[in-house]
């Protein structure tokens, strides 16, 4: 009976000790980042796989501690688990940080579509001025060439008055007003007129620079016998991808019309990457997107057999792949017209 008692106060000890068994750090700390990452927002809506993996991992790690107490096993599924919940909370926040920027991209793409229809405008206002100025310069240059030949045939007649002796010294002061009155008439017109060509210089002046703002949007260049039409590639394409967005499309519409108008020409349409990533997937990235580019103005009435497309990749940069501007400047598509047509297959830069 002794000894039965003895068994039985060992059994009740141990099973006690395993109860109060000290909780390892590694699964305290488990507990408390997946506790951060379930409660998170974020990890909910952008991580939802990757935290369903971190709760089985703290499952298992509590299922240990429970079986082995504060063992080494039990250590290394928490922080097994802790991992995982930690790579939950990442991958939450990447996912995060890249729809801010696509976002923040899409509202400067708006902002800079938005310049570019002010520009167009203020260009096609400043083009109304001009000729308005100009329509308005021709009729005061007739007006003022009418006022000098009636000046000039007023000063004959008051000679012939003298001459003739038939006028009255009124009739010979009276002419000699109305000629005055003349002279002062066409000097107001002389002044006119010089400010008018003042006026019009100033506003061609700002035409000018408003073609500048608008060569920023899509820069046109002439190479040899070929022209090339230069569009930046974040206009067209999100990061990494060869969908056209919304805005490219509106700008790829005034593209295919400039070149309706260019019959019987060769077109290439050339994609470019920077270096950044492998040159395989640079080349690809680039085919797609020439190629994407192409199909558009096809269907907006570009003729399919003098239109091609090709992939630069990395190939031909035009600034240093070192900077982000440089870099910002290599992302891009050239679409190349040739001067003649000399078949497809040829027209190349």
């Amino acid at each position: 009976m002794k000894r039965l008692m003895q068994y039985m106060l060992f059994g009740t000890l141990t099973l006690s000790l395993s109860a109060c068994a000290t909780t390892p750090d590694e699964l305290t700390q488990a507990r408390e980042t997946y506790s951060q990452a379930s409660e998170n927002q974020v990890v909910q809506q952008q991580a939802p796989a990757e935290l369903r993996e971190a709760e089985l991992a703290l499952k298992d790690a509590e299922k240990e501690f429970d079986d082995e107490g504060n063992e080494l096993s039990t250590r290394s599924k928490a922080y097994i688990a802790e991992r995982k919940s930690r790579m939950a909370l990442a991958i939450a926040r990447k996912k995060q940080a890249m729809s801010m920027q696509e976002a923040k991209q899409a509202q400067l793409l708006e902002v800079t579509e938005e310049s570019r229809q002010e520009a167009k405008q203020a260009y096609q206002g400043a083009q109304v001025q001009v000729y308005m100025t100009r329509a308005e310069l021709q009729k005061q240059k007739q007006q003022y060439s009418q006022a000098k030949k009636d000046l000039d045939q007023l000063n004959t007649r008051l000679e012939d008055a003298r001459q003739s002796g038939e006028y009255t010294e009124q009739q010979l002061n009276d002419l000699e007003k109305e000629l005055a009155m003349k002279r002062q008439s066409i000097d107001q017109m002389s002044q006119q007129l010089e400010q008018a060509e003042a006026d019009r210089a100033r506003l061609k002046q700002e035409l000018e620079e408003t073609q500048e703002e608008l060569s920023e949007f899509a820069k046109v260049a002439q190479e040899q016998e070929n022209m090339v039409i230069t569009l930046n590639g974040s206009v067209l394409f999100k990061v990494g991808e060869y969908e056209l967005m919304p805005m490219a499309k509106e700008r790829l519409n005034e593209v295919a019309t400039v070149l309706k108008e260019n019959k019987n020409r060769n077109i290439v349409v050339e994609g470019h990457t920077d270096s950044q990533g492998s040159s395989d997937d640079n080349m690809m990235l680039s085919k797609n997107r020439a190629l994407a580019v192409r199909n558009y103005l096809v269907q907006q009435g570009v003729p399919s057999e003098m239109i091609s497309s090709k992939g630069m990749g990395e190939s031909d940069p035009v600034a240093s792949n070192d900077s982000p501007e440089g870099r910002a400047n290599n992302r891009r598509v050239e679409i190349v017209v040739s001067k003649q047509n000399t078949g497809i297959k040829s027209a190349s830069r």
